[in-house]
């Protein structure tokens, strides 16, 4: 079990920046007037951290833990070189054995598993954005205005 808690340990050491980016970068896009408005009214630093802060940072958050994922499952496959098993032994045994048909069988595993936690994160960040974030629709009512070419757009004079 020692090599089992070793690699983890080097696992776990491998995903903490990427989970660190994603929460950092999460909370530093949080629009600090809707921090205001909530400290206007009357919520506590606690109560903006659980109930604005991070509601917001959620698809940023979900996005490091994605990104960090990732880079695990790339990288335990390495893990059967410890003698540890999973996927990567049938790569190492294909090597082994010089058995193409077998390494990409192994490699082939590997891409389909990226590829499906991938989607599952990829929808988990769709579904934790919010509306603002993901609406399409125009801002205006559909009159146009001059405001909306921006401040230094021609009046046509």
């Amino acid at each position: 079990t020692a090599p089992i808690v070793g690699a983890t340990i080097a696992f776990v050491i491998l995903a903490i920046p990427s989970m660190l980016a994603g929460a950092y970068s999460g909370l530093e896009a949080v629009d600090r007037q809707v921090i205001d408005a909530a400290r206007a009214n009357g919520m506590t630093e606690w109560q903006i951290l659980t109930k604005v802060e991070i509601p917001l940072a959620l698809p940023l958050i979900i996005g490091g833990v994605r990104a960090a994922t990732l880079q695990v499952i790339a990288t335990v496959t390495i893990a059967s070189y410890a003698g540890l098993g999973g996927l990567g032994q049938i790569i190492s045994n294909g090597i082994g054995l010089n058995d193409y048909d077998r390494i990409l069988g192994g490699a082939l595993l590997v891409i389909v598993l990226a590829l499906g936690v991938d989607a599952l994160f990829a929808l988990a960040q769709r579904l934790t954005a919010t509306q603002g974030l993901t609406d399409h629709r125009p801002a205006t009512s559909g009159r146009s205005s001059s405001r909306s070419a921006g401040p230094h757009a021609s009046t046509g004079a």
